[in-house]
C-alpha cells in the first residue's frame, strides 16, 4: 500500500519530521524559505477542504498522467520541475510568514486531517476520493520536507 496521510504510522512519521524543522533549516533546492514552505503546505491542506480554490490546470493528457504518477507510483517528484498553484505560490506573494505560526497550524493539519468535508476534485488530478486527497497530500509534504532535509 502506498504512504498516505489516513495511515497512522504515516501521520506520526509526518508530525515528527515538521516537529524537527527549525527556521534554520536550508533548502536543497526551490526558491521558498524554510517559513514560506510551511505556509505552503498550510495553504495546500486548505485546497482539499475548497477554503482556497485554484484554477483548474492541464489538459486531460496531462492531468491522466500526473494522477497515476503522483497517485499510483513511489517516483519522487523532480526536485525543480514542480510548479505551483499561483494561489498558493508564496514566492510570489512576496511575504515572510511567522514560522512558529505556520508551523503549529501544520502540526495541527496532519494531526486532524481530514478535519472537514474534502472537496470533489482537484484542480489538477480531477475526481479525488478520501485516499486520493490522503496520498496527494503525503506526497505533497514529504516533498517539502525532503527539501528542507526533514
Amino acid at each position: 500500500m502506498k504512504k498516505n496521510i489516513l495511515q497512522p504510522k504515516v501521520k506520526t512519521d509526518l508530525i515528527s519530521r515538521v516537529g524537527e524543522i527549525s527556521p534554520q533549516a536550508t533548502r536543497k533546492f526551490g526558491r521558498m524559505s524554510v517559513s514560506q514552505m510551511l505556509a505552503h503546505q498550510n495553504e495546500a491542506l486548505q485546497v482539499t477542504y475548497g477554503e482556497i480554490r485554484p484554477a483548474p490546470r492541464g489538459n486531460f493528457f496531462l492531468k491522466q498522467f500526473l494522477r497515476i504518477f503522483i497517485l499510483n507510483t513511489d517516483m519522487p517528484s523532480p526536485p525543480e520541475k514542480a510548479v505551483t498553484f499561483t494561489e498558493i505560490d508564496q514566492v510570489l506573494k512576496k511575504i515572510s510568514p511567522d514560522f512558529e505560526t505556520e508551523k503549529k497550524k501544520l502540526l495541527k493539519y496532519i494531526q486532524n486531517f481530514p478535519s472537514q468535508t474534502l472537496q470533489e476534485r482537484n484542480p489538477l488530478l480531477g475526481k479525488m476520493s478520501e485516499k486520493n486527497w490522503g496520498r496527494l497530500m503525503f506526497t505533497h509534504i514529504d516533498h517539502h520536507l525532503k527539501q528542507f532535509n526533514a
